[in-house]
């Protein structure tokens, strides 16, 4: 019985050493572009170089039977290319946050910490009915509305800014277990009358009275007798605010960060990451 040699099986197929070669060059390149912030067009060159080196050492693989020398150029373009593992971490954060490594407990999902960055929890935060004090904001801003309109026929409109109950983000890609609540921001341009504008700051009143909000102070100014920021507060972490300028009067709520679960489960979902130095952070959360 006649074999056919080897040979013609690895006929036109390069030698594991050229794919060495091949992958250190592309490895190097792609150094040396990073280092030189090269624009996107060379980075995605070098990306494709990256990919057909990988193709072409996988093939010399197979063909050749190289089982350290070919593998070694796919760990080349793969674990000392920039462009490459800039690629595959900008892939990782997007589809479960931030992840880092250690020794003693392997790879840390930092999308899933259920804290804030940058944000202290007090120690025992209390359970909120986020929905009914996202239901009670709403309402208690539009009697303010309500009660000038009626009084003196004052036009308010809603602004721009965001509104309703969202949960924070972490920082690291993922959600907290703490919310936030925005009343829509009502703004009218009808608060020119001093003597009229004790109606809006008695209603705003009222509205604090009945969000609960036993602390009253001027943030800023004098909202009674010209410009200013009056802010009615509680220890939850609510506020109620009227803001002055000229002849424009601005009405919102804010409150958080308001725990949306039991601490029982907070504490058990925060366990994983105490003692760790947490990663750099890919967002700001929005805190109130």
């Amino acid at each position: 019985m006649v074999t056919e040699p080897p040979t013609a099986v690895r006929r036109g197929i390069p030698r594991p050493r050229v794919a060495l070669a091949a992958g250190g060059l592309a490895a190097s390149a792609a150094v040396v572009a990073a280092m030189l912030q090269a624009p996107w067009p060379v980075l995605t060159l070098i990306g494709i170089t990256a990919i057909a080196v990988a193709v072409l050492a996988t093939l010399v693989a197979v063909r050749r039977d190289s089982r350290v020398v070919a593998p070694l150029a796919v760990a080349l373009v793969a674990l000392v290319n920039p462009v490459v593992l800039t690629a595959v971490s900008d892939h990782v954060v997007a589809r479960v946050g931030v992840v880092s490594f250690t020794l003693d407990r392997g790879f840390v999902l930092w999308g899933v910490y259920p804290g804030i960055a940058g944000w202290d929890p007090p120690a025992d935060p209390p359970l909120v009915d986020i929905g009914g004090i996202a239901r009670t904001s709403q309402d208690a801003v539009r009697d303010v509305v309500d009660a000038t309109s009626s009084a003196f026929g004052w036009a308010w409109r809603v602004g721009d800014q965001p509104s309703g109950a969202r949960a924070i983000v972490n920082g690291w890609g993922g959600v907290s277990a703490f919310w936030r609540i925005d009343s829509p921001t009502w703004i009218s341009d009808d608060a020119g009358d001093l003597g009229r504008r004790a109606v809006l700051t008695d209603a705003v009143a009222g509205a604090a009275e009945r969000l609960d909000l036993p602390f009253e102070a001027d943030v800023d100014g004098d909202v009674d007798t010209g410009d200013g920021v009056r802010a009615w507060s509680d220890d939850l972490g609510g506020t109620l605010f009227l803001q002055i300028a000229g002849a424009r009067a601005t009405v919102w709520y804010t409150g958080g960060p308001f725990l949306a679960t039991t601490v029982e489960d907070f504490e058990e979902r925060l366990e994983p990451f105490e003692g760790l130095l947490p990663p750099a952070t890919i967002e700001e959360p929005d805190l109130p």
